[in-house]
């Protein structure tokens, strides 16, 4: 196996022990902490893959056939869902929506787990308050 198959296989335990273990534990004020440390770990892997394979190199996989296509709406549906999901929080808390839609738009889950952190953080700093 190449790098380029062992690092989904990661990703995917990665994915199943973080929402496990957000499934079996109580809301803490630090929350905002595992999607903000994502997020950097995401950009950087995502700048060194651009510095790989140049700024588009995601367009061409996901123009190249069926499969690539349907990645692409995936991850279009994913982020819009969850956008409009988290809006009315979003608002609650005076986040800027609009930019930050740009920035998702952007980056992707990369701007998405940003913004996720933050308004975790505001609504534990929120709760530190009350």
């Amino acid at each position: 196996m190449n790098v380029n198959q062992i690092l989904p296989l990661i990703a995917t335990a990665f994915l199943l022990i973080v929402v496990f273990a957000q499934i079996f534990q109580k809301p803490k004020s630090q929350s905002w902490i595992g999607p903000f440390i994502i997020s950097i770990l995401l950009l950087l892997y995502s700048a060194y893959t651009i510095t790989l394979e140049g700024p588009l190199g995601f367009w061409a996989n996901h123009t190249k056939d069926f499969w690539g296509n349907q990645i692409w709406f995936d991850l279009l549906i994913s982020i819009g869902t969850a956008f409009i999901v988290l809006l009315k929080r979003f608002k609650a808390q005076n986040m800027n929506v609009i930019t930050w839609f740009v920035l998702v738009l952007a980056s992707g889950s990369i701007g998405l787990l940003a913004m996720v952190a933050r308004l975790l953080y505001l609504e534990a700093k929120g709760r530190q308050k009350g």
